[in-house]
């Protein structure tokens, strides 16, 4: 294996420093799982999902196992270079460790595959669908802006409606 240079070290650093932020591990349930949101954070992942790739949940994991509150735990996933089909490296989840399916969201740059070598997650982005899922992601934006623009337009009508809907009542 290659040693990684500082700069891919830092990097690599952060985002395990950014993947920890985000996900925990449930040792009662076997799984790996994304923090709960709080309400302000439920908004923001609403407009703006944090995702993270499959080799970010390994590396993490790695640091997580090699850490002394994780020694008696069996270590969760592992990576090898036998590909499955459509891609040259796999992640595999082992030791009976699971995510649960609604945490699929989070992750991306699979394949993620089970024990059993069921593929639970491929979902790879290329460039151009990163960039459709940033238009994908700014599209609420754009109708809360769309709806300001409408009402700062029809402002006239809308406070003659306002008025006309107050006094009926």
């Amino acid at each position: 294996m290659n040693k990684l240079t500082p700069s891919e070290s830092r990097i690599r650093e952060k985002e395990i420093n950014s993947f920890d932020e985000h996900w925990y591990i449930d040792t009662q349930t076997s799984e790996i799982r994304h923090k709960p949101l709080s309400v302000f954070y439920k908004i923001i992942d609403f407009f703006w999902r944090k995702k993270h790739t499959v080799a970010d949940l390994y590396w993490w994991s790695v640091k997580k196992w090699d850490s002394s509150e994780m020694i008696s735990c069996p270590n969760a996933i592992k990576h090898d270079n036998v590909p499955i089909v459509g891609f040259p490296r796999k992640h595999q989840m082992k030791n009976g460790w699971t995510i649960p399916t609604k945490d699929f969201k989070y992750l991306y740059e699979g394949p993620l595959v089970d024990e059993t070598g069921n593929k639970i997650l491929i979902k790879h982005q290329s460039k151009i669908q990163k960039l459709v899922s940033i238009f994908s992601q700014l599209r609420p934006l754009s109708w809360i802006i769309t709806l300001i623009i409408a009402c700062y337009r029809y402002r006239n009508e809308i406070s003659d409606l306002w008025s006309h809907l107050s006094n009926a009542i």
